[in-house]
């Protein structure tokens, strides 16, 4: 048949779900499976696959847990491409608090649940909405280089919303607020003025006038 696929080629099929599968062997025997949407977006994994299974460096994700991906994803793809500092927030993200609470986890097996939980966990400890959406944004870069390398067929934490960030309204001064307070500041720069004079003289000695009061009430 022709492009039929020979034994150590691999195979592409579409499952009942609409989901397009591929399957190569390795040289221990298993199984490696890569997913796509599409026939042509599994056939190109394939081949990355079976390129890979002849350089050795291919590796079956079966039975590795998402803490032991989360280290992997540090040292390879994250430590290398960006600066040190930015790191160092990744990895505290994964040390301080996606491992300890999913890190047990089998990679193929999280959920959205169990990052909603994750989050949720995060805000009853006391972590501000902010900190707290840098975490679930860490946990979701990692998930989505599982996606790219065929580990996962869904990134469990994009399909979870971040925690809502609070807004503050700025509300500007108005006139009567604005004098009262220029009034206040007046105050002080007269008093750090009367006790730089008398101690040492080096406000006389200084080449800046001092402003008058009339002056600056004056433009408002």
């Amino acid at each position: 048949m022709p492009g039929r696929r020979g034994n150590n080629e691999g195979s592409i099929y579409l499952r009942k779900d609409g989901l397009w599968v591929g399957a190569v062997s390795l040289h221990t025997g298993r199984r490696k499976v890569v997913y796509g949407r599409t026939r042509d977006d599994v056939r190109r994994k394939l081949t990355g696959a079976l390129h890979a299974r002849e350089s050795g460096t291919l590796t079956d994700s079966r039975g590795q847990t998402l803490g032991e991906f989360l280290d992997l994803w540090l040292s390879e793809i994250v430590k290398p491409s960006v600066r040190a500092w930015t790191y160092r927030g990744y990895e505290v993200h994964v040390r301080l608090h996606i491992k300890p609470v999913l890190g047990h986890l089998a990679l193929e097996r999280v959920e959205p649940a169990h990052v909603q939980a994750l989050l949720n966990r995060k805000l009853k400890e006391g972590l501000s909405s902010k900190s707290v959406r840098y975490i679930r944004g860490t946990l979701r870069a990692a998930l989505q280089q599982a996606v790219r390398w065929g580990y996962l067929t869904r990134n469990a934490a994009a399909l979870v919303d971040g925690p809502r960030i609070e807004r503050y309204e700025i509300k500007p001064f108005d006139a009567t607020e604005a004098r009262r307070l220029l009034g206040k500041t007046w105050t002080c720069l007269w008093a750090s003025y009367m006790c730089g004079s008398n101690s040492s003289g080096s406000m006389e000695s200084s080449n800046w006038s001092t402003p008058k009061r009339a002056e600056v009430e004056g433009r408002w």
